[in-house]
């Protein structure tokens, strides 16, 4: 007997495991769809309608939108010979008037919104309104609970107009059954089935505009999260990105800065064509600088300025963190050998110019040399967005461009389907499309620095003169450099929403002005040993000398084109993760290894006697030398909507 009683509890669970996949199967469930219900679970306060049980109600058939929304009022002007009840909007406004008919009685629908089924002009008459039914107490959808955030696609052979209707009484019409439409009621929200999806009009919800939308279909922004087909759902009243940033940037390009060799070649690089100063070798610089990643974050506000979401104003911030790079080199006896290059125009000894290097460490000089590098990069803009087109997806068919009364569906002349993301054969699963255009203002900032620093001591062996050892010397080079970037911005934001997964394309450019500003500055101190104070330093180092240290500014027109991709997942509602990526490129812009120029007139270096120096050629000299940067990375981070 028990044997039996097992045998039929397996034949039980086996039929209930079958036809709940079964029931899966038909309604589209997939794994994406239940994690994202299973989550609605945990986040929303109610529990998803899905994971109910369903209502054994047969669906309806036929679902078809009212081509006129409004409220039933009676005609304070009947007594004049005008029909006794009329529509009005939400102003107030008559729309149409309404004759009773038969046995339809008008007088309980009176201050709530009805449809018309066929609008036929000024006067209508009541069997061509569509009645909401008269219930009891609070209605219920078809699961008996309120959904969760996400309206999920609807399962084939089930329609939203499965829902509990309370009776209607006997000599009312029956509101629905005649043509197969159907609309319940949610506590004070009126809920209209339209083609492909519900349309929500709430009381109390509107910000002072949208006069032109169907009964209030586009300032629904609140507490349903998207709807399918009809007008697509607004998307919010306000939102707030916030990243971090993984960036990378153009390396900054150096000349060679600190060289080895053995003890006869000094370090000097060989002079071109010639097969002098072989075993030198580059052991900083020539390669570019500042290549590693750099960490930071970008933060984006923005507020809808109006109903249907057409106008927005939006600022946003990102700071990328100092990216530093350090370079030492030392040497005790010259081993190793470390040098500076750099090209001479008078070498020691004379002759033409030549190859010539300043000792760090050598036989004389014990010493090091240390390079210092840094960048540091931030941004700020604000604009205003204009939806240009906006669509969804009904039951119907695809990529129908949706007007909210008010041309918001296709804009500025551009026909949706027609390459501008609208209506462009995505799929029929729960899509909402969009394009925005954008134009405000930009403002960049970057600002780098490059230093070379010296610190040497004399250790002279005997024989040789030896009443300088133990000196000690400061040799100093710096280049800073900013770049600040002020100009308008013009630009395009793609959009495609599809259940809980998004995908967006940003396309944008900064059209403006670069204030560049290069500063150069070299500096050398002595100390003598047993002198205190030390004496005065003298200006110039090596590669900044008094031929080339100054301040410099100037003007130059630069353009910042961008685009930004990004993927992103909605764990609740409101709240979205994303991850993307950024491509940016600046035209024009200095930076400090470009600004080195290695031609020196030796003449000119701190210490040399006044009567040798040679006041012609004025080199190391200045020049602006401009590049162009490419900027590119990963962003990660989180969007909210409220």
């Amino acid at each position: 007997m028990a044997v039996r009683r097992l045998s039929l509890y397996a034949a039980v669970t086996a039929a209930c495991v079958v036809s709940s996949s079964t029931l899966l199967a038909q309604n589209g469930a997939g794994p994406d769809r239940a994690a994202g219900r299973m989550v609605d679970a945990l986040f929303e306060p109610n529990a998803p309608a899905q994971l109910l049980p369903k209502n054994a109600q047969p669906p309806r058939r036929g679902i078809k939108r009212p081509t006129l929304q409004a409220k039933l009022v009676r005609n304070a002007t009947a007594k004049d010979g005008a029909p006794a009840f009329a529509l009005v909007d939400r102003y107030g406004g008559i729309l149409r008037y309404v004759e009773p008919v038969g046995k339809i009685k008008l007088d309980p629908y009176v201050g709530r919104v009805v449809g018309v089924r066929h609008d036929t002009g000024d006067t209508l008459l009541a069997s061509q309104l569509i009645f909401p039914p008269l219930t009891q107490g609070a209605s219920r959808t078809a699961n008996g609970v309120q959904q969760a955030a996400f309206q999920e696609p609807l399962p084939a052979g089930r329609r939203a107009a499965d829902t509990l209707l309370e009776p209607t009484p006997a000599d009312q019409p029956e509101p629905i059954a005649e043509t197969g439409e159907s609309y319940t009621f949610e506590g004070d929200e009126e809920l209209y089935m339209g083609e492909g999806g519900p349309m929500y009009h709430e009381e109390g919800l509107e910000f002072g505009g949208c006069p032109n939308c169907e009964s209030g279909t586009c300032s629904l922004h609140v507490g349903h999260g998207y709807r399918r087909g009809g007008n697509p759902a607004p998307r919010s009243r306000a939102y707030l990105h916030g990243e971090y940033l993984l960036w990378w940037f153009d390396g900054m390009d150096v000349p060679p800065l600190v060289t080895t060799s053995n003890a006869a070649d000094g370090g000097v690089l060989p002079n071109p064509g010639a097969g002098d100063n072989q075993s030198t070798v580059v052991i900083y610089g020539q390669d570019p600088l500042l290549e590693d990643p750099r960490s930071g974050f970008r933060v984006l506000l923005g507020v809808w300025l109006d109903d249907c979401n057409r106008q927005a104003i939006e600022g946003d911030y990102l700071f990328l963190g100092r990216l530093d790079e350090t370079f030492t080199a030392s040497g005790i006896n010259g081993n190793p050998i470390i040098s500076r290059p750099f090209f001479d125009f008078f070498p020691p000894g004379g002759g033409p110019p030549q190859e010539n290097a300043q000792q760090v460490s050598s036989a004389d000089l014990d010493g090091s040399v240390t390079v210092d590098s840094s960048s540091e990069f931030q941004g700020a803009g604000i604009r205003l967005r204009h939806n240009l087109c906006r669509s969804g997806c009904a039951d119907i068919g695809c990529g129908q461009c949706i007007d909210c009364g008010m041309g918001v569906d296709c804009g500025m002349g551009i026909d949706c389907g027609m390459g501008v993301g609208c209506g462009t054969g995505v799929g029929c699963a729960n899509d909402y499309r969009y394009v925005d255009f954008l134009a405000g203002f930009r403002w960049y900032q970057l600002n780098e620095r490059l230093q070379i620093t010296e610190d040497l001591v004399i250790n002279v062996e005997a024989p040789g003169d030896t009443s300088f050892n133990g000196t000690e010397i400061m040799v100093l080079d710096r280049f800073t450099t900013d770049n600040d970037f002020v100009g308008g911005e013009l630009g395009f934001d793609w959009g495609i929403e599809r259940n809980r997964w998004s995908l967006g394309l940003l396309s944008r450019v900064a059209i403006g002005n670069n204030r560049q500003r290069a500063s150069v500055y070299g500096f050398t101190q002595t100390f003598p040993p047993g002198v205190n104070p030390p004496p005065d330093g003298e200006e110039g180092g090596l590669l900044a000398l008094s031929s080339n240290i100054g301040s410099y500014e100037r003007d130059r027109f630069s353009m910042i084109p961008e685009l930004n991709f990004n993927v992103g997942y909605k764990v609740t509602q409101s709240c979205k993760l994303r991850v993307g990526y950024t491509l940016m490129y600046w035209t024009n812009v200095i930076r400090p290894g470009d600004q080195i120029d290695r031609e020196i007139n030796s003449t000119l270096l701190p210490g040399v006697d006044p009567a040798d120096v040679e006041p012609i050629p004025q080199r190391p000299a200045f020049a602006f030398n401009e590049t162009n940067l490419l900027i590119q990375g990963l962003n990660v981070g989180m969007e909210y909507n409220w």
